[in-house]
């Protein structure tokens, strides 16, 4: 079922953005990466959507305790559902080379404890790492990091940063402070004897903190909306992406006219079964997202095609056992629910 309120058009920017990640992943297993190269922004138009819709979320909360309750409620499942069946993806592959000792057992090792509780408490992208690849910082899973450290702030954005021009101003020290904080991180900690495959610009540009600009950028529709801003704000974007000739931000600013676009559009009219399939597919945005990257590794290695026909076949493929996997997910979760008496 569709939430109510919910707006047709945001769906669709959700399954877009899902498929930008979903693309450049895509491309990187069939060595076709030239055209999927921008898809990694589809985590940035995440981001701005989760700003405004968790404005939304709390303007129709009655409680903070509520609001928490529910986004946990979202979240943890299918999160720590698909954090299992990553592990095992990766339990397999090594098993298939006769190296589940070496990866599983030991304090450092690959898959080990470790670094498996850095994914489990979402500490993954927050605390600095000897290393970005396999079981510490890999695929797009370096978000959940971000995602839980905003949803946890937000009701404090919320309730200080009320209104158009407080959101608005803090937006605007947040894009002007954000490359200066990153670089003074940088700095601090290229003072530690961090070795190379730290890859510590990267660190430093994963770290939520250095994220919530995009969640801003979101927050500041939202009051836009509320307020009827909306020009000072599609203003404010475009003039500065003039300004900076497009090298400040250019596709987070066009993301976020996007989603002001779809705001301001009126909704897409679509028979019943094009809703219900648009619904399904925004529902389970989410689940496909978590899953994504270790299925593709692995079926583009079963297809063991690329060039564009590899692209095409792995995308299709991979995205198909995906939403099946989602179907499977929702089918077993109203199962449980309606076990408790909570689903029809």
């Amino acid at each position: 079922m569709r939430e109510k309120n919910s707006n047709l058009n945001l769906s669709v920017l959700r399954i877009m953005a899902m498929m930008m990640v979903f693309s450049i992943h895509t491309g990187m297993a069939a060595h076709w990466t030239r055209f999927t190269y921008s898809g990694k922004y589809g985590v940035q138009l995440f981001f701005i959507l989760s700003g405004y819709l968790i404005c939304l979320s709390l303007e129709r909360t009655d409680s903070i305790r509520e609001f928490y309750r529910k986004r946990l409620k979202r979240i943890l499942p299918e999160y720590y559902t698909a954090l299992f069946i990553y592990w095992f993806i990766d339990l397999w592959r090594y098993a298939r080379e006769g190296g589940i000792a070496c990866a599983v057992v030991g304090w450092d090792a690959p898959m080990g404890i470790r670094y498996f509780l850095r994914y489990f408490t979402f500490l993954h992208a927050i605390l600095p790492s000897e290393n970005l690849s396999l079981w510490n910082n890999r695929n797009a899973w370096w978000t959940m990091s971000s995602f839980m450290v905003f949803y946890l702030l937000s009701p404090l954005f919320y309730k200080y940063l009320k209104g158009f021009f407080r959101s608005f101003t803090a937006l605007i020290l947040l894009l002007a402070g954000t490359p200066v904080a990153r670089a003074g991180l940088l700095r601090l900690l290229q003072t530690f004897p961090f070795p190379a495959q730290a890859q510590l610009e990267d660190y430093c540009g994963y770290m939520p903190l250095m994220q919530l600009y995009c969640f801003f950028l979101g927050i500041v529709i939202y009051w836009a909306v509320r307020e009827g801003k909306e020009m000072i704000y599609v203003v404010f974007l475009v003039l500065s992406f003039m300004a900076f000739n497009g090298e400040g931000y250019p596709f987070e600013i066009i993301l976020t006219l996007f989603v002001l676009a779809a705001l301001r559009a009126k909704e897409m009219q679509l028979p019943a079964w094009g809703r219900e399939i648009v619904d399904f597919m925004a529902r389970g945005s989410f689940s496909v997202y978590l899953v994504h990257g270790g299925l593709i590794g692995t079926i583009g290695g079963w297809l063991g095609m690329s060039g564009a026909i590899g692209f095409c076949l792995i995308f299709l493929s991979t995205l198909t056992v995906c939403y099946l996997y989602y179907a499977l997910y929702e089918r077993a979760c109203c199962y449980i629910a309606k076990a408790a008496g909570k689903c029809k």
